[in-house]
């Protein structure tokens, strides 16, 4: 038997190691709305977060810790600029708002500071302990040269989790907000499986607010996959209605390209 070959032409294409992670984020994304085998979307959204991840601890940040830092100094930022009141601090737990107004100070004494040139780095157990539990699945899966005997528990496999994480890194590269990543992010505020910063909402936020799973399924399916299931027809229409409800309601665009066909 031979095997078949790559019929491509050879140094007519190039990929950079951005690219490449961008478009195995964008595949995981539509591999979740379509549903696919959990665990070949967690090969392919782990991959993507250890590419993006690596390439933000090239710039000198640590994927680990940096989003955490970010969103402090992000805050801070916006305490001293009034954007943000102290009450409203406050109200995110004890000492939210003396730790914020520290980071606040250095606005003060730096006003053209600029958050996205700020390095960070984590203690190394810290480090070791975030990345030994988030590629804990991944290294499962991608090999089978030293636990061939192992099994793993498929219920630590949370691709909501992973994507995420890939999405913060992408974000921090300066990435391009993609529709694929917009809609997941959308998605997973109206499902509560993330709680909005307190930043304005997203329109689809707005959109798809008190619609069940199976309909924000079928409208990743349709609106970035262009794919239907058996049954989706039914639930795109109670999908489309409600839309149409908290559009009016909340005074929000259609942002979807749905259409009945």
């Amino acid at each position: 038997m031979e095997i078949v070959r790559n019929t491509g032409e050879r140094g007519k294409l190039f990929i950079n190691k951005l690219s490449a992670g961008e478009r195995q984020l964008s595949a995981a994304i539509r591999m979740y709305f379509l549903e696919e085998d959990p665990l070949a979307i967690h090969t392919v959204a782990s991959a993507a977060h250890n590419v993006l991840s690596d390439l933000l601890a090239h710039r000198g940040k640590d994927a680990s810790i940096h989003g955490f830092i970010y969103g402090l100094l992000r805050a801070a930022k916006d305490l001293h600029e009034g954007e943000l009141t102290e009450d409203e601090v406050r109200a995110w737990g004890e000492d939210a708002l003396k730790t914020i107004r520290q980071y606040a100070d250095m606005f003060a004494k730096d006003p053209k500071l600029d958050i996205d040139t700020v390095a960070s780095s984590a203690p190394p157990d810290f480090a070791r302990a975030f990345w030994a539990d988030k590629r804990r699945s991944y290294n499962y899966l991608k090999h089978a040269d030293r636990d061939e005997n192992d099994l793993h528990d498929e219920a630590l496999i949370n691709n909501e989790d992973t994507i995420v994480h890939a999405m913060i890194c992408s974000q921090h590269l300066n990435a391009k907000h993609t529709y694929e990543k917009h809609f997941f992010y959308c998605a997973l505020f109206s499902l509560g499986h993330l709680e909005n910063s307190g930043d304005k909402p997203f329109d689809l936020e707005f959109l798809m607010r008190g619609m069940a799973r199976e309909e924000i399924m079928a409208l990743g399916r349709k609106n970035l996959c262009l794919r239907r299931y058996e049954g989706d027809g039914c639930v795109l229409q109670d999908a489309l209605q409600k839309l149409t409800d908290n559009s009016t309601r909340f005074g929000v665009e259609d942002v979807l390209f749905f259409d009945e066909g």
